[in-house]
């Protein structure tokens, strides 16, 4: 950068940084799923999709690419998939995802009214455990 470049960081710059979520390990060592959030110019909407990143620095690439709100990535025991959440198309409330780790569209799981968060897989990777509210007036 040269010196006569320089500006003084605003607030419209700081919110055109992406942000990054806490990430989760692969299995392996090998990959990291992250939250990616990005604003969108024009509203206030954020959009957050999950990427994979190599924990050698070699690579990295969108796992989602919806522009929703993807957050909360785990990984499956046998690294075959990667559980979310989500907020897709009409859902009103988060649910929960998977989606290959070698890539192909997420599949939604849910179903829940009152949504989904902190999926976790079962050591088999056949089942995920997740947290979700529950209507007591019912």
């Amino acid at each position: 950068m040269s010196d006569g470049n320089k500006m003084p960081l605003s607030a419209e710059a700081m919110w055109q940084i992406r942000r990054l979520g806490p990430p989760a390990l692969s299995p392996d060592g090998q990959w990291a799923a992250l939250p990616v959030s990005e604003n969108v110019p024009g509203n206030d909407d954020t959009h957050t999709d999950i990427w994979l990143v190599a924990t050698d620095g070699t690579a990295c690439r969108p796992l989602t690419t919806q522009g929703a709100t993807a957050d909360r990535p785990a990984w499956s025991p046998d690294g075959r998939f990667v559980a979310f959440t989500a907020r897709r198309q009409k859902d009103e409330a988060n649910q929960l995802y998977i989606v290959p780790a070698d890539g192909g569209e997420a599949r939604r799981l849910t179903s829940v009214p009152t949504g989904v968060s902190a999926p976790r897989w079962f050591p088999d990777s056949r089942r995920i455990a997740f947290i979700s509210r529950v209507w007591t007036d019912v």
